[in-house]
């Protein structure tokens, strides 16, 4: 990074997860390519329950610090979606911090968004000081998720179209722009080939999610890595493409979470509650993954 270039400061909200059998890894690899990454300067860690418990969370994001010898703001958040407007260490540090840095910081969104949202239902200055939010989730093609709605979305909807019509900028990174990248078994062959222990440990948590994934996405042969696509458009914003798009979501029921997309009528501006997002279409995977990679050692 050359020197003079500002880094972005940014906050993570997050489930991460590298043990627990059957749970995705992304949100780990996420952090550890951004603690990697010069672009950016990680200065708060809140931990929401999605992925997996907000304890487990967060003792694996401590595990995750302690392993890279960095020390971050960390707190544990919400536990549920029951959680959605109280008070929990997590959703003060991001409005006490936020309110004091007005527009310095960016918030990238990793998990379900009650933290987030529950600083906005709390302060309503809070989403007027941000400097930026990237949010990961929805899915308006991918099979299943963009019918029920993607997992971040569904664990709590009046959580995400909260976040998702506040009166921000907000870039929303979805299942079906993430899926065009792929980690397969030559991208583990090269972190296990790797002469560090960094990159040792991340193959060894990184293995049994890639031969379920494998089993699950057989014509693909791996795991989209969602996260890593996310924190990449905070470290390189180059590689996206943009696009305005208009929508709303299902907050409640079965569906909770789906996008349903909308326009304005002729002469009629959007609906109150209407959501509205930078949504990348596309970017360049290959450029991504080198990235990713180089970083993880």
């Amino acid at each position: 990074m050359p020197e003079g270039i500002k880094k972005t400061r940014i906050f993570v909200d997050t489930d991460p997860n590298m043990w627990v059998p059957r749970r995705d890894v992304d949100d780990a690899l996420a952090l550890l390519f951004l603690l990697a990454s010069p672009e950016v300067e990680i200065e708060g860690i809140t931990v929401n329950f999605g992925n997996v418990s907000a304890p487990v969370g967060y003792a694996a994001a401590r595990e995750l610090l302690d392993r890279v010898g960095l020390s971050v703001p960390l707190f544990k958040g919400a536990e549920s979606k029951q959680d959605l407007g109280k008070k929990n260490e997590a959703v003060e540090f991001l409005i006490q911090t936020v309110n004091d840095a007005p527009g310095d910081i960016t918030l990238l969104a990793l998990a379900p968004l009650t933290n987030v949202a529950g600083a906005m239902l709390l302060d309503e200055t809070f989403v007027h000081n941000l400097g930026g939010l990237i949010v990961m989730g929805g899915a308006f093609r991918f099979p299943i998720f963009s019918f029920f709605g993607e997992f971040n979305f569904h664990c709590d909807g009046r959580a995400a179209a909260t976040v998702l019509s506040a009166p921000i900028a907000k870039t929303m990174i979805t299942m079906d722009l993430c899926s065009q990248a792929v980690f397969t078994e030559r991208h583990l062959t090269m972190l296990k080939n790797r002469e560090n222990d960094m990159a040792k440990y991340i193959a060894r948590f990184v293995e049994p999610w890639l031969k379920i994934n494998k089993r699950i996405f057989f014509r693909k042969k791996g795991f989209f890595p969602w996260d890593p696509v996310a924190a990449a458009y905070l470290v390189d914003e180059s590689m996206f493409d943009s696009a305005h798009r208009t929508f709303s979501l299902r907050e409640t029921g079965l569906r909770r979470g789906s996008l349903i997309p909308s326009s304005p009528s002729r002469g009629h501006p959007p609906a109150q509650g209407t959501c509205h997002a930078n949504v990348p279409g596309s970017f360049a995977t290959d450029r991504f993954m080198d990235l990713f990679l180089s970083r993880l050692k």
